[in-house]
C-alpha cells in the first residue's frame, strides 16, 4: 500500500532527523487519511465504492 509506505518513510525520516512536530504531524495525517479510508469520514458522503 502505497500511502503506508509513505508514512514508513516519513517516520524513518523524523527519528533519524529528530523532528518530532513534523513526526507528530505526519502520523495523525496518516491515521486521519487511514480512517477517512475505512470508515469513509470523507466530508460530504462517503466515497463512491462504499456507497452501493
Amino acid at each position: 500500500f502505497y500511502l503506508g509506505y509513505w508514512a514508513l518513510l516519513q517516520f524513518v525520516y523524523a527519528l533519524l532527523g529528530g523532528s518530532n512536530v513534523a513526526f507528530w504531524a505526519h502520523l495523525g495525517g496518516f491515521v486521519w487519511g487511514w480512517a477517512a479510508l475505512r470508515y469513509g469520514l470523507f466530508p460530504p458522503a462517503a466515497p463512491p465504492w462504499r456507497r452501493g
